[in-house]
């Protein structure tokens, strides 16, 4: 369903934005009956559209899309982990990360808890900054990650609260 979606986003972009959303939707399910837009937020498949316009909609390239996705979730870990433990303690934690079954399955299907993950993670940092240092851009970029990060699975929304409590609580 999320892959036929994104291709229903990518074709509705392609072709010019041609009217009604609802209207050129309906026509496309009537042939490809898996749309899940409406039932999933947005925001997967529009970074599923930007990805499929230069590389296109092939199987190969949306697995590239998703090794890319994984990779800036270990990036990510790896940066947060090494700032509190040393090398071998955050490379052991990458090598657990990178070989769990959750990560290992969702890096080989077209789902979109890797880009959950990677943007409450970015959030997590953004929030982490303005603890550091109360300013506004922090705050900023902390309430656009979440949203994002809403806007890509509703799951998103039960890593935000916990964000956002973590926010109250600390205050």
């Amino acid at each position: 369903a999320h892959y036929v979606t994104g291709l229903m986003v990518r074709d509705y972009v392609t072709q010019g934005v041609p009217g009604d959303p609802m209207s050129f939707a309906q026509r496309f399910f009537d042939h490809y009956p898996k749309v899940g837009l409406g039932h999933w937020p947005p925001f997967f498949y529009l970074i599923q559209t930007a990805w499929t316009l230069p590389f296109g909609t092939s199987r190969g390239s949306l697995l590239a899309l998703m090794a890319i996705l994984t990779a800036a979730v270990a990036t990510v870990t790896y940066l947060i982990l090494k700032r509190f433990c040393p090398d071998w303690i955050s490379i052991a934690g990458l090598l657990v990360l990178l070989t769990s079954t959750p990560i290992v399955m969702a890096s080989r299907t077209l789902m979109a808890e890797m880009l959950v993950t990677l943007l409450s993670l970015l959030a997590l940092l953004a929030l982490a900054s303005y603890f550091r240092k109360p300013r506004w851009q922090p705050a900023a970029l902390f309430g656009v990650l979440t949203a994002l990060t809403m806007l890509t699975k509703g799951s998103g929304i039960g890593s935000s609260e916990v964000l956002i409590q973590t926010d109250f609580e600390r205050v």
